[in-house]
């Protein structure tokens, strides 16, 4: 039988939106729940809102808090948590029904995670939808990726409530940017599911980025920390990616991304993650995004067109999981990846299998950039017993 999970749903003073997200959590599919309402330092109003809503559900109840103090309500509530598996959930935010039942799964599938975030909508005050926010997926990248700013929604993560006490906690001393420090100090223990399963409501929708000074100045400083306690040691090859950037060689920030998902990040792989990134003009950045996912979206459709109800990509390299960072652009659902090294995983959150896998009548998308003709010649016997395999950039 699943596990339990206990959910920690602070407010401060939101009595009109807490209604909604305490319904998002009431009707999550998981067996067990233990919904803790922490009162933050709340005004009179809200403490209303929240002892009515708790005497609705016998799962639920209040712990109130004399005093605001963001990080020390969710410390109360990881120390009264009844379930190993914590829950956070925002009073102005929204999630659909399984998302408890994903991310638990996730986290019985990997136990070497100590918290799992998902991708997650930016969302007007009205509840309109901006963007939608895709984390990395797989572990390498997104530890390196967390060294360069926060790319979690506080609210969309679920922890194992030991792994985060052991680890000290919420810090208290940070009046914001406490999630950022907490994931900062689990390391490489933070993973993430590719499901958009959380909505966060923003109070700039002109400016969604938006930090307060107090937020950028304890971000920036423990983004610092973690710098410090990089290794610094040179890492093989990474002088060759280098030149290859310096010849405007698209491989070589990539074969640098290899390096800090694999090797782990190091202070001159970051350092040199970010220069290629200064290196390249922005314009030429944008114009290869936009033309691949424009790409991808023409070859869907016609995909589509042609009765196509699913399809594999073809590649696991980099920019296969550029694709997936934009899943929705294809049309089609995405079965997994095809990776001719045969290794089983994932990339982007999808599984990967040998292109003996594939089965005639199936569909694949070779996607790549500079290997395109090489995939395509290996792809012809798959193609003689009947494998549907389509290129992206050669018509």
């Amino acid at each position: 039988m699943p596990e339990g999970i206990s959910v920690a749903l602070p407010v401060h003073r939101d009595p009109g939106t807490l209604a909604g997200a305490f319904r998002c959590v009431t009707t999550q599919t998981v067996p067990d729940l233990d919904i803790m309402i922490v009162l933050n330092g709340s005004d009179g109003a809200t403490r209303a809102a929240a002892r009515e809503l708790a005497a609705s559900d016998a799962r639920a109840r209040v712990i109130e808090l004399p005093e605001a103090g963001l990080a020390a309500a969710l410390n109360a509530a990881l120390e009264a948590a009844r379930f190993r598996l914590v829950a956070r959930m925002d009073a102005d935010d929204t999630c659909p029904p399984h998302r408890l039942a994903v991310q638990a799964a996730f986290l019985g599938a990997h136990p070497e995670v100590a918290a799992a975030g998902c991708a997650w909508e930016l969302a007007e005050p009205g509840g309109g939808v901006l963007t939608v926010v895709r984390p990395p997926t797989e572990a390498g990248h997104l530890r390196w990726r967390l060294l360069l700013g926060n790319v979690l929604a506080h609210g969309s993560v679920v922890m194992r409530r030991d792994d985060v006490l052991r680890a000290g906690g919420y810090d208290t001393r940070c009046e914001r940017a406490q999630d950022y420090d907490l994931w900062l100090r689990l390391g490489g223990r933070i993973g993430c599911v590719p499901d958009v399963l959380y909505r966060h409501r923003v109070r700039f929708p002109d400016d969604p980025g938006r930090s307060t000074a107090d937020q950028a100045r304890i971000a920036a400083a423990a983004m610092v920390a973690a710098w410090r306690g990089l290794p610094g040691a040179a890492t093989v090859g990474l002088a060759d990616a280098v030149a290859r950037c310096l010849n405007r060689d698209g491989a070589g920030i990539a074969e640098i991304e290899r390096s800090l998902g694999t090797e782990g990040p190091r202070l001159d792989s970051l350092l040199a993650w970010l220069w290629a990134q200064w290196n390249t003009p922005p314009g030429s950045r944008r114009a290869q995004e936009m033309g691949r996912r424009a790409r991808v979206r023409e070859v869907g459709a016609r995909l589509k067109a042609q009765g196509a109800a699913r399809v594999w990509l073809w590649g696991g390299g980099d920019h296969t999981r550029r694709v997936l960072e934009h899943p929705e652009d294809i049309g089609i659902t995405i079965a997994g990846v095809v990776d001719d090294s045969g290794a089983t995983g994932s990339v982007g959150g999808f599984p990967t299998r040998a292109p003996e896998c594939l089965m005639a009548g199936e569909h694949a998308l070779i996607s790549s950039d500079w290997h395109e003709d090489e995939i395509w010649a290996s792809s012809g016997p798959h193609r003689a017993r009947g494998v549907q395999v389509h290129r992206l950039y050669a018509d």
